[in-house]
């Protein structure tokens, strides 16, 4: 099967993960807790590594041209809104903080990072190779 049919089998499999905790409520890091094994299982699949670190999945491993690694930090289900309010923005600048510190710690430049912020309901992502 080719990479895109994995990542297709994937994203169907998370999406049936999410719908089955959306409902529950969740905080977190029960959020964080059920979501990162699927994670893991497909960055295995996939060739790379996943880990928890400082409460992020950080994929580790096959490198490509763009970035090599891909940080997640992961929010209470609902936290991110379309509006943008004041709580996601802190969010979003504490998480680019990060990534800027993690980028400096590994000397490998903020270009090499993807990032996203997930809530199980939105997405929000860096790109690679910005300055951002």
């Amino acid at each position: 099967m080719n990479m895109d049919g994995i990542i297709a089998q994937w994203v169907e499999r998370i999406k049936g993960k999410l719908d089955e905790l959306l409902p529950k409520k969740l905080t977190e890091e029960e959020f964080r807790l059920a979501i990162h094994p699927l994670l893991a299982a497909f960055c295995d699949e996939y060739g790379a590594r996943a880990e928890i670190v400082d409460e992020h999945t950080m994929a580790i491993g096959r490198a490509n041209s763009a970035f090599n690694r891909a940080v997640i930090e992961y929010l209470r289900p609902g936290y991110l809104n379309i509006n943008f309010d004041r709580a996601a923005d802190s969010a979003i600048g504490l998480f680019l903080g990060y990534l800027h510190r993690l980028a400096g710690d590994e000397k490998s430049g903020i270009r090499r990072l993807a990032g996203a912020l997930f809530d199980g309901r939105m997405l929000l992502g860096t790109a690679p190779g910005g300055d951002r």
